[in-house]
């Protein structure tokens, strides 16, 4: 068998074997069976923030389904599994460290093996979280009444709590 294309189906087959007098053996019929997936291609990273990285590439097409593993790591050339039986062809990456270069491939799988891995890529996440308290009042009203508003912006998102009597009121 040669000049297989990458994730399709050969059909039904015969292998026979000849001996050097020219007997030959009996035909051994084989099954279909898958060839090995396409390297994974377009493999991109968008930086959603300090930890998390959103990964995407194009989708293997053809005869049979693959799936897909997703290796990473902090450092090129050095990657472990992160998770394997990707359906899709996107997979997001959480709780990263914030400011941290992460290096990815991904691997189509089919029930014949694992494919070429795809080209390594790697991005930079985001830096932590800046946060910081803009605004805040405390407030004794009578006999041990008080109210606390404080508001606090965290990267343009404002967040706002009130505390009456020592409980958070209702929303």
């Amino acid at each position: 068998l040669e000049s297989l294309n990458a994730n399709t189906t050969i059909d039904d087959f015969v292998i026979r074997s000849v001996d050097d007098d020219g007997a030959e053996s009996p035909d051994y019929n084989y099954p279909s069976f898958w060839t090995l997936p396409s390297q994974v291609l377009g493999l991109a990273i968008n930086v959603v923030s300090g930890t998390q990285l959103d990964l995407t590439w194009n989708a293997i097409t053809g005869d049979g389904s693959a799936t897909y593993t997703i290796l990473s790591g902090t450092s090129s050339g050095n990657l472990s599994e992160l998770q394997t039986g990707v359906s899709s062809n996107s997979f997001s990456v959480l709780n990263l460290t914030p400011s941290t270069e992460y290096f990815f491939q991904v691997i189509a799988v089919n029930n014949t093996g694992n494919g070429q891995a795809s080209n390594e890529v790697s991005d930079l996440t985001d830096a932590a979280a800046e946060s910081e308290i803009t605004t805040s009042s405390i407030t004794n009203q009578t006999n041990n009444s008080y109210s606390i508003e404080a508001e606090a912006t965290e990267n343009d998102t404002i967040y706002a709590v009130s505390v009456i009597n020592g409980e958070t009121p209702p929303s």
